[in-house]
């Protein structure tokens, strides 16, 4: 697995998708506008995650808050790993439009 910040810089996350696909942890949903992503990683040989609220599939928008993450937590892009990318959650509207206590229901 490379780094991000070899060759291409963040659309890793473009490739790592291109190679490995969405791995869908929830019950599919056809017509989904939105969705919860899980980004697995590693930096410096230390595993962590994070989610992601995105319009359904939008790799262009995962790659902008990932790197965006990165950069708030000093990582290193030369140093970060993606090892997965899951979809925990989907929604056939935008995230934003779903009341908080139905989104932390689900």
């Amino acid at each position: 697995m490379r780094y991000l910040g070899q060759k291409g810089g963040i659309k890793m996350v473009k490739k790592f998708l291109k190679t490995n696909n969405w791995e869908l942890e929830c019950n599919p949903l056809p017509n989904a506008r939105s969705m919860v992503v899980d980004i697995s990683f590693c930096v410096d040989g230390v595993d962590d995650e994070t989610e992601f609220d995105i319009e359904a599939y939008n790799q262009n928008e995962l790659n902008v808050l990932f790197k965006e993450f990165c950069k708030e937590n000093n990582f290193n892009m030369n140093r970060v790993k993606i090892t997965g990318v899951y979809i925990i959650r989907m929604y056939s509207c935008k995230v934003e439009n779903i009341p908080l206590a139905e989104a932390e229901a689900v």
